[in-house]
């Protein structure tokens, strides 16, 4: 393995520099760039103006390599490409090509100011933006590596993502050969360590990184076999299903599984008001898996559009398994799908009771094959919290569904009173 190369990370925006947004680029930046090998030696927030000049010539005179995020557009305070210009000392140049390939994309987009987004300092190449209108650019000061990638956090995530984290493993060899990646989920970040440090660990250190829908966690150090036996100890601890291998975002991974095996889901919503059919429709190509969902959100639409009988809805209650049992057939049936899913819950913070408090939630499963379970949990949090985690927790039950139906109201103990913090 070479060498770790020293970064330094330069973010420019009034707006970081007095307090009006979060700086947000450090915690994502940071820990991707360490699983590479890469040492972080300063990150600075910047405001405006021509003063950083001097700043990114020092930074490029003690590090190897220096990524700036911000000052991209086409305002009059977005300079990073003359301040580029001036430590390089060269030219800014009109890229006609890269002009064009703005507005092919961006059709009303005609004006001077839009404009200075394609020039580029002399010597330095466009990197293509799929998120926004700002190319970001690469190129070097003197010996020093330079990345400028655009501001919102959005664009300069997929940018990290895509374009400077696949150059640098290619310039500079790393590899994650002594490094396990594994992603948990349903697991908070503070029990998450806690079970680290009660593993006997010798020679290993571990890391995480708190992701959209999961943590991801590193384990470093020691051999290969070391490595996976604390993985395993984990997994023994949390269950399989929680803890995997590898970088895995659960809905893509569920939805792929769906695709591959040519099956299809529906869902019958009522707290969760259309979060787990959002989730799924945010991939392209939905429809191959996803025959449709309602949002049955009071007892009279439950009975109305998927025809639950409203003594049963009396005497059981919407939040109970017998409520979620229906929901999940009635939608599977309705909707012609190999899977139906239901969530009904009290996602607070009001409407709980002493025998229904609020994070209790119900999750039914129909499956043409194994027939139609519901599972109690107990999810503590705030609104969104619980809403989130039952999302997610669906999941997981539709993976067990499609891959074992017949059995998986024989599962472990967690998926039945498991308390997800």
């Amino acid at each position: 393995m070479s060498d770790k190369k020293k970064v330094s990370l330069l973010f420019i925006g009034t707006e970081l520099t007095n307090g009006t947004v979060q700086d947000t680029h450090t915690r994502y930046i940071t820990p991707r760039l360490g699983e590479i090998g890469m040492d972080v030696r300063s990150v600075q927030l910047l405001p405006d103006d021509r003063s950083i000049t001097g700043d990114l010539k020092r930074e490029a005179d003690l590090s190897d390599i220096v990524i700036v995020a911000g000052g991209l557009g086409p305002t009059s305070d977005d300079l990073t490409r003359e301040i580029i210009a001036e430590a390089v000392g060269c030219r800014l140049l009109f890229d006609q090509r890269l002009w064009e390939s703005i507005t092919e994309r961006f059709e009303y987009l005609s004006g001077a100011a839009n404009r200075n987004q394609a020039f580029v300092p002399e010597g330095f190449e466009a990197i293509p933006n799929r998120r926004g209108t700002a190319p970001g650019l690469t190129g070097s000061i003197g010996d020093t590596l330079v990345f400028v990638l655009p501001g919102p956090p959005e664009e300069m995530q997929g940018m990290f993502d895509e374009e400077v984290l696949p150059l640098l493993r290619r310039k500079y060899g790393f590899y994650k050969a002594d490094m396990l990646e594994a992603s948990c989920f349903l697991v908070c970040e503070s029990g998450l360590e806690e079970a680290c440090r009660s593993i006997p660990a010798d020679g290993l250190t571990w890391g995480t990184r708190v992701q959209r829908r999961r943590i991801s966690l590193y384990i470093r150090g020691g051999n290969k076999e070391s490595r996976f036996s604390f993985l395993h100890s984990l997994q023994n601890h949390f269950g399989e299903e929680r803890i995997r291998q590898g970088d895995i975002d659960l809905p893509a991974y569920v939805f792929n599984l769906f695709r591959e095996k040519k099956k299809k889901m529906a869902c019958a919503e009522s707290f969760t008001g259309g979060l787990f059919g959002k989730t799924i429709t945010d991939f392209p190509g939905s429809s191959e898996v996803f025959s449709g969902g309602v949002i049955t959100y009071t007892v009279e639409t439950k009975e109305k559009y998927l025809g639950i009988n409203r003594d049963q809805l009396d005497d059981f209650g919407a939040v109970s398994r017998v409520t979620a049992v229906e929901m999940a057939s009635s939608v599977r049936k309705i909707s012609a799908a190999d899977f139906g899913i239901s969530f009904t819950g009290i996602a607070g913070p009001g409407g709980g009771t002493e025998k229904t408090p609020v994070g209790t939630v119900w999750i039914g499963i129909s499956s043409v094959e194994g027939g139609a379970v519901a599972f109690p949990f107990s999810i503590r949090g705030s609104r969104d919290r619980i809403r989130s985690k039952a999302v997610m927790i669906g999941f997981l039950l539709l993976e067990m569904s499609i891959k074992e139906s017949k059995s998986l109201d024989s599962k472990r103990m967690w998926q039945y009173s498991r308390i997800f913090l």
